[in-house]
């Protein structure tokens, strides 16, 4: 490790005079790269919280990623901290620290923003648009009135005929938690500025999911759908009707 450490002094003092140095750059990331990765992959279930204790957050402040998705995480983790690290190297000090030090220690902060990322990107690809009255020619389907009204917050027209249902605190609620991947803490904490009103998050994405459901049922059909009506009561309208 100290000779580790030593080689990595002398890279940084390198890139706090030539940040563009490229060479120096891949040295770097090549010389750590391994020790980062294993420390992330082995501790990532508990980095988030780690991050959450240092803001004085309870909880943590980062999505929970898949099993599957871990060795994703940790490798973009670990290049993202290992960026940051280079970027920041004019102000590396070796009083206060090792380098390797100061890449674990920037771990955490770059797992919080790489697992939003992540989730995020999962999240969106499950709730990318669809038409509500599309919805009917999916088989098998069990969603609930709500999580169709849910499906549609991606789509921009959507989005905004969503706003129009709700106040601004319950879209944001729901933008949060179900499109941006934002803990129940962090959400309270952009909401209202205080990540304990959790309970106050919660009943905001009810109260919207309830409007949204409600809105979504007396939408009028799609032109290419004219013939169908809402969205659940097309077949008791049509057995009616004969």
């Amino acid at each position: 490790m100290d000779e580790l450490d030593r080689r990595g002094r002398a890279l940084l003092a390198r890139l706090a005079e030539e940040p563009d140095d490229e060479e120096c750059a891949r040295q770097f990331d090549d010389l750590f790269y391994e020790i980062v990765w294993r420390h992330v992959r082995a501790m990532h279930p508990v980095l988030a919280m780690r991050v959450a204790r240092h803001l004085g957050l309870p909880g943590a402040v980062a999505p929970t990623v898949l099993d599957e998705e871990a060795d994703e995480v940790a490798h973009d983790t670990t290049t993202t901290a290992l960026r940051r690290v280079r970027q920041s190297a004019a102000k590396f000090d070796p009083a206060k620290g090792t380098p390797t030090r100061w890449l674990l220690g920037q771990a955490p902060f770059a797992y919080v923003d790489v697992a939003k990322a992540v989730v995020r990107e999962r999240r969106s690809e499950r709730l990318k648009f669809v038409d509500p009255l599309d919805v009917l020619d999916e088989p098998d389907s069990n969603a609930t009135t709500e999580e169709d009204a849910l499906r549609q917050i991606q789509d921009a027209e959507a989005l905004a005929d969503a706003a129009r249902h709700l106040t601004d605190k319950e879209f944001a609620a729901i933008r949060l938690r179900y499109t941006a991947g934002y803990s129940r803490a962090e959400a309270a904490a952009v909401i209202f500025g205080d990540p304990e009103k959790k309970k106050q998050v919660d009943g905001l994405v009810e109260r919207g999911k309830r409007k949204l459901a409600q809105a979504w049922s007396e939408r009028r059909p799609s032109p290419r759908g004219s013939e169908r009506t809402n969205l659940r009561g097309c077949g008791h309208e049509r057995e009616g009707e004969r």
